[in-house]
């Protein structure tokens, strides 16, 4: 998902593709991580970093392909967040 957000963004703006080529805004790294909930069970996502030259700061974002059984784990947390729940 972050690819497709950097490539809008270099299509958009050539000073953003210029700064982006030069690696003046960072790296980019991938991959893809299972995270393992105690009610909505594996939970499977993409994981993006981007990582802020010289400073020692990352942005990490963590997600689903729209439609996937991760997303519908991810949105029952979310509208299951704070509910008492009694598991088996």
């Amino acid at each position: 998902m972050i690819k497709a957000l950097v490539d809008e963004l270099r299509f958009g703006s050539p000073r953003f593709a210029e700064l982006w080529s030069s690696g003046a805004v960072g790296t980019h790294a991938e991959s893809r991580k299972t995270i393992e909930h105690p009610t909505a069970g594996d939970v499977v996502v993409d994981c993006d970093v981007l990582t802020v030259p010289g400073s020692g700061q990352h942005v990490v974002a963590y997600t689903a392909a729209t439609g996937s059984v991760a997303a519908d784990r991810l949105e029952f947390v979310r509208a299951t967040a704070g509910l008492a729940l009694s598991v088996p």
